[in-house]
């Protein structure tokens, strides 16, 4: 539930209105990464590379 907490603040700071008071990527990144649970390897559950596809 920590790791939701985490993502929902980032979230919210890059809503900020004003944009000298939004973190930069780096702030965004470092903040995600603290978290070890926040990134799963989608692989298992059936997904490949290939068929992820950005938009």
């Amino acid at each position: 539930m920590e790791s939701v907490s985490s993502v929902v603040s980032v979230a919210l700071a890059c809503l900020n209105r004003d944009p000298a008071r939004r973190p930069s990527m780096v702030e965004i990144v470092y903040a995600l990464s603290k978290s070890d649970d926040l990134f799963f390897d989608v692989s298992e559950d059936g997904f490949s590379p290939r068929q992820v596809v950005a938009r």
